[in-house]
């Protein structure tokens, strides 16, 4: 096991990393060298950052559905008295 600052070090003499990940405590094992896990957590961030995009841009979208379907006109189903449903525009139903 090492430890170290020096980065040029560590590019000479390192052949796997292992990461401890201060969160779910779990161990990480990188094979490859230092700047081989930095290349993979570098991709791994600009994959999480992709998905995060996505699922903000789908977030936005939906909401923005659902503040448009708020505010505009409902549609009703009432059934008549024969038992078929009719759909009408509650702003244009009458009683």
């Amino acid at each position: 096991m090492l430890v170290s600052h020096d980065r040029t070090f560590l590019d000479r003499t390192v052949t796997d990393v292992v990461e401890l990940d201060e969160f779910t405590h779990r161990a990480t094992w990188f094979g490859g060298g230092w700047q081989a896990y930095r290349d993979e957590r570098e991709l791994a961030r600009r994959h999480a950052r992709e998905r995060y995009e996505e699922y903000e841009a789908k977030r936005s979208n939906l909401a923005g559905r659902a503040q448009r379907g708020a505010s505009g006109p409902r549609r009703v189903c009432r059934r008549p008295r024969s038992g078929r449903p009719t759909t009408t525009s509650s702003s244009s139903t009458s009683r």
